[in-house]
């Protein structure tokens, strides 16, 4: 529902507006959980979250039906507590409960602002679990590349070999288009519909990128917008591609590849450039992270032989591995 406010000058004077309009009384009266939750969805939610939708499946299918009927004022970090043990007794894991606990704490956080109440946020950082035992670490080894690329339908290949050099998702190259394309800039354009952070971002094309879109455009243009489409070995069609998780699967389990993702080929492509040298702060830029946290934590993953590569540099002078003790006699201790 969209209404207009009238009289309204400032976006404040259309939050109060807005405010009467699900039964929110400016003022002295209490305001209950449910009842705020539709000013957060409006003014926050829909505004600024791509994923809006998210948080409305959230507070209408968990918070709602827990914090519904009580009053701002009366939310307690034990309530907050009852509510992740009820979530954990029917079965949600930690990360899901997180996604849950974290878009109560930002619609307090603003019911603060908006209210004045709850005088202290109810959910603490004690209420957030560590997730981080859940996150991914695979990466594809060149070995596994090798396998892989052999046992992958045609359409699948070049994906694949995409990705391994852009970090592109699976959501943007699935969306790409040849217009989204310059080769005299050499670069690449993830519109913000395309793109999970809702930015337009350019990304470089190397010599191998090049020549696979090259010969993409040569192959496809004409005969589709999309950049990447699926073509009939059979009755020659040409469409766009929508998914691609079976031939995914298939060829993963021919190539005898087990626990590997196709989002986890960002990853590959990260940990790639980290083995090569480059900036971490660049890998960053390249990743489209707006935190350099986020590169670290999630995609940059120092391989095993990395690692046995820098304890070896200890052992450089010393290739029989015994360790050497040099006692200067002359020199007071």
């Amino acid at each position: 529902m969209q209404k207009v406010a009238k009289g309204a000058i400032t976006a404040e004077d259309a939050l109060k507006e807005l405010q009467k309009a699900v039964g929110i009384k400016v003022g002295s009266e209490p305001v209950t959980f449910e009842q705020y939750s539709a000013v957060y969805l409006e003014t926050y939610a829909k505004v600024r979250k791509r994923s809006w939708k998210t948080d409305e499946i959230y507070l209408n299918t968990r918070l709602i039906p827990f914090f519904g009927t009580m009053l701002l004022s009366e939310i307690r970090n034990q309530h907050v507590r009852e509510f992740i043990s009820k979530r954990l007794r029917e079965g949600d894991k930690e990360s899901t409960i997180n996604r849950y606990t974290t878009t109560l704490k930002t619609m307090m956080n603003l019911c603060k602002k908006d209210l004045g109440e709850p005088e202290v946020n109810p959910v603490s950082s004690d209420d957030i679990f560590d997730e981080s035992q859940y996150r991914r670490d695979r990466i594809l080894t060149y070995e596994e590349e090798e396998k892989l690329m052999r046992e992958a339908a045609l359409h699948l290949k070049r994906l694949i070999q995409f990705c391994l050099q852009t970090g592109c998702r699976r959501q943007a190259v699935l969306g790409l288009e040849f217009r989204d394309l310059d080769f005299e800039t050499e670069t690449i354009t993830i519109r913000p519909e395309i793109n999970k952070s809702g930015r337009r971002d350019v990304i470089p094309m190397n010599g191998a990128v090049k020549k696979l879109l090259l010969e993409q455009v040569k192959r496809y243009k004409g005969k589709t917008e999309y950049l990447f489409p699926y073509e009939d070995e059979t009755t020659r069609e040409v469409r766009g591609l929508k998914d691609f998780k079976r031939a995914w699967v298939n060829a993963c389990r021919r190539a005898n590849i087990t626990g590997l993702q196709f989002r986890d080929l960002r990853r590959t492509y990260a940990s790639r450039l980290h083995e090569k040298g480059i900036d971490p702060l660049l890998i960053q830029r390249l990743l489209r992270h707006s935190s350099f946290r986020i590169s670290e934590q999630v995609y940059i993953q120092s391989s095993m032989r990395m690692m046995k590569e820098a304890v070896e540099k200890l052992n450089d002078n010393n290739d029989s591995g015994d360790v050497r003790v040099t006692w200067n006699k002359n020199k007071k201790k």
